[in-house]
């Protein structure tokens, strides 16, 4: 069994942070000794203390065999003596130029999409990459919803699509 050092920006109100939130929601039901540490990447949103995870983050251990550090590669630091795991999104095909000297300083990288991965790949990137994508409880889409009908019962049988895409948004039906 492992002791995990987890740090992240579970405790912000945006989308990275839920991503976060995900991602140690399932670390916690390894068989892994996780510790969570929180940080903060953007002044814009509110922090929030989230009491599922006050057992992560009184949990301490005097020595750390893995530290995820789910934030930007400018702030990836190199802890050694343990095992340093980057974890973070690319939604571009290349990096910024600093980018791939501090992703250098992990011993892997975790993305979640193929996409990301030949991102790093392309850019040089030789360290070990995993795609993970972000884990969700997908129990939450089990629930008995109250729903509203799209279209009238003449048309049950077609469908519309939306997207919103660089030229504003686009409406095609389907049948």
């Amino acid at each position: 069994m492992s002791n995990v050092l987890y740090i992240g920006p579970y405790r912000q109100s945006d989308g990275w942070s839920q991503g976060s939130r995900e991602y140690l929601r399932a670390l916690s039901l390894t068989k892994h000794n996780i510790t969570a540490q929180p940080i903060y990447l953007n002044s814009q949103t509110k922090f929030e203390k989230f009491t599922e995870f006050e057992k992560q983050e009184r949990e301490r251990h005097d020595v750390y065999d893995i530290i995820i550090q789910h934030t930007l590669p400018p702030f990836y630091e190199k802890f050694f003596g343990h095992r340093n795991i980057g974890l973070s999104f690319f939604e571009t095909d290349s990096l910024k130029n600093d980018w791939p000297n501090h992703i250098s300083l992990m011993d892997q990288m975790v993305v979640c999409s193929s996409f990301e991965k030949h991102t790093l790949k392309t850019e040089g990137i030789n360290n070990p990459i995993s795609v993970i994508p972000i884990p969700t409880d997908i129990s939450k889409y089990r629930k008995n919803y109250i729903t509203y009908p799209f279209f009238s019962p003449a048309s049950q049988h077609n469908f519309k699509f939306y997207f919103i895409s660089g030229t504003g948004i686009a409406k095609r039906g389907y049948k």
